[in-house]
């Protein structure tokens, strides 16, 4: 019988004392046990250290920074000093359950051709309470890649990957505190990547997260790893207005209600050139991208309204997605923006 694979568990800790020994627990007491639990503390300057010192197993071990580098360097190191075939990871606010390691390591060793594999996430609040909701990732290989596009879909605590992964990638300090969404879209664009259909963690969502803590700077990194997408259906040299417009596309920051009809008309050419340029290219899955083109579009699209911009509004009856609308009413729709194109042309006058 072939020795059971190496594991290597690599937890990031700065000032994470209170909630690191449920952590460290919870890694302690996996069904699978061949693993080292390579555990980098950031310059803490709580009692982290003296928590991790409390343990005694061999399994654990320790690094420790000589002052602050952040999470995509204190990542990166946890890598260097790791050993195993996989790489897991946890967050020192977040939880594994107990059959976490031993179902991803099954499923990679029985899925050759998958790079990395999550899976889904129970919330739970600052004090382990469940938040009754579950973070559901439930997308084929390819369709993980096409949603990728529009913002991560892997929990950072949920991840286990091949080590040989990282001889071609690694975290990016600058797109740092959303740098497992970049490495994410790197590797998915090159490799198959899942996410297995149930939870197999606990993450934790409390005042001090990063994604609180730090939400404006995440969210302007986020936006590097969206042109990332961009630039692979053709989309270059964005300026700040156009990344600041596809963002807010995408996360829904766009009040459909209070728009004026020029950001209207401006967020419809967008989508419509996200449209175009896949189903030229087919980077990502066309069906799946069109079906969630076609969410935002119809956010926006009002049929009855869209024609004040004359003629330039013709191609939306045709572009839009909504294939229920009759001939009849598109070509009532046409004559409509004639009438508003001798309108404006009059007001001009």
């Amino acid at each position: 019988m072939d020795k059971a694979p190496i594991i290597s568990i690599n937890m990031p800790v700065y000032n994470g004392a209170k909630y690191l020994a449920q952590a460290i627990e919870s890694i302690l007491n996996q069904t699978y046990t061949e693993f080292e639990f390579i555990i980098i503390n950031d310059g803490s300057t709580d009692n982290s250290v003296e928590i991790i010192k409390s343990y005694n197993d061999s399994r654990i071990k320790l690094y420790q920074n000589n002052r602050n580098y952040g999470l995509a360097y204190t990542r990166n190191r946890a890598v260097e000093k790791s050993s195993g075939k996989y790489i897991a990871i946890l967050d020192c606010d977040d939880i594994a359950y107990p059959e976490r390691l031993e179902k991803q390591v099954s499923f990679l060793e029985t899925h050759r051709s998958y790079a990395m594999v999550g899976s889904w996430a129970d919330v739970i609040d600052a004090n382990t309470n469940p938040c009754k909701e579950v973070m559901r990732y439930t997308l084929s290989d390819d369709l993980i890649k096409t949603h990728l596009f529009f913002g991560n879909y892997f929990a950072q605590s949920a991840i286990m990957l091949r080590r040989k992964v990282f001889s071609e990638f690694k975290y990016h300090e600058e797109y740092a505190p959303a740098e497992d969404y970049f490495l994410w879209s790197q590797i998915a664009m090159k490799y198959q990547v899942a996410n297995l259909q149930e939870s197999l963690v606990k993450y934790r969502y409390h005042e001090a997260s990063i994604s609180i803590q730090k939400k404006e700077q995440q969210d302007e990194c986020a936006k590097k790893t969206l042109e990332f997408h961009l630039s692979n259906i053709n989309i270059y040299n964005l300026t700040k207005q156009e990344i600041d417009l596809h963002y807010n596309i995408l996360y829904y920051q766009i009040n459909q209600a209070t728009a004026t009809q020029k950001e209207i008309w401006g967020i419809l050419c967008w989508i419509k050139k996200l449209l175009i340029q896949n189903n030229k290219h087919k980077t990502y899955n066309p069906e799946y991208f069109n079906d969630i083109i076609k969410k935002h579009w119809n956010r926006y699209f009002h049929l009855w309204s869209s024609y004040e911009h004359g003629l330039k509004a013709i191609p939306l009856i045709w572009f839009s997605l909504n294939n229920h609308i009759a001939f009849k009413t598109k070509i009532h729709f046409i004559l409509r923006c004639f009438k508003s194109e001798i309108k404006n042309s009059i007001c001009q006058k």
